[in-house]
């Protein structure tokens, strides 16, 4: 039975293999011992390699790292930027909603200081508890107090 020797020549590289990737060294010398053992079969073990590290394998494992770091930098702008942009658009959401709250607590203050002046503490728990039936709000204090609450002024857009 005969078993490949491989490449003498070459070696992995341990400083290159990188991901299950591996990378060959070249030798400059190699000095090799052959056995053969009582049975007649023949191993091989290197005794000394020198290598010759090669410029363009050393210039290919740096290139492929820049790329892959640029790659990443690309992926995280386009992430960022998008998550960024969503950020951005439920901020000046939440801003618009606040200030028509705000703008709603103010003409009920201005109502209730004429009509009732109690109610004033009340405003922001009465306006949360009609959250999207203002209208329907302004029309039952017309009812009760004869007099519609003037129309939310808001003052940012």
């Amino acid at each position: 039975r005969v078993l490949p020797l491989g490449d003498p020549l070459r070696r992995v590289d341990v400083e290159l293999s990188v991901e299950g990737r591996v990378e060959y060294e070249k030798a400059k010398e190699v000095t090799l011992e052959f056995t053969v053992n009582e049975g007649g079969i023949m191993s091989v073990t290197t005794e000394e390699f020198v290598s010759v590290k090669d410029p363009d394998s050393r210039a290919n494992s740096i290139a492929r790292t820049v790329g892959k770091i640029l790659l990443c930098l690309v992926i995280a702008i386009v992430v960022g930027g998008s998550f960024y942009s969503q950020v951005q658009s439920g901020l000046k959401s939440y801003r618009i909603e606040q200030d028509k709250f705000n703008a709603r607590v103010a003409a009920l203050t201005e109502f209730y200081e004429e009509h009732n002046p109690e109610k004033i503490g009340t405003i922001e728990e009465t306006l949360r508890k009609h959250a999207g039936k203002e209208t329907k709000l302004w029309k039952s204090l017309e009812a009760k107090y004869g007099k519609r609450p003037p129309r939310p002024i808001r003052t940012e857009f």
